[in-house]
């Protein structure tokens, strides 16, 4: 009688046993994969700061374009706009 307890209670023991062991590979593979999310996250953010930096970088560069063209050439460029525009207004009044 005894001999049947502690054989009993020696599977009760393998049983938990196994049970921890699923038990800790699953929290094994939770922290695995979290960490996996949080690399994610910091992959995510420094590509949004890449993007930020790089948007920055070609703002500045267009202004400073726009800062280098002489008054000169804006002038040349809004005469030929005004034509451009005139001429279209031209063609529509001419094929109503």
């Amino acid at each position: 009688m005894i001999e049947d307890r502690i054989r009993s209670k020696q599977e009760k023991l393998d049983e938990l046993l196994k049970t921890k062991v699923k038990l800790e590979k699953i929290t094994d593979k939770i922290k695995k994969e979290k960490k996996k999310q949080i690399e994610r996250v910091k992959d995510i953010t420094r590509l949004k700061e890449e993007q930020a930096k790089i948007k920055a970088k070609i703002s500045e560069d267009i202004h400073s374009a726009q800062d280098s063209v002489s008054t000169e050439e804006a002038e040349k460029l809004l005469k030929a706009a005004e034509g451009i525009k005139a001429s279209k207004s031209e063609k529509s009044s001419v094929s109503r």
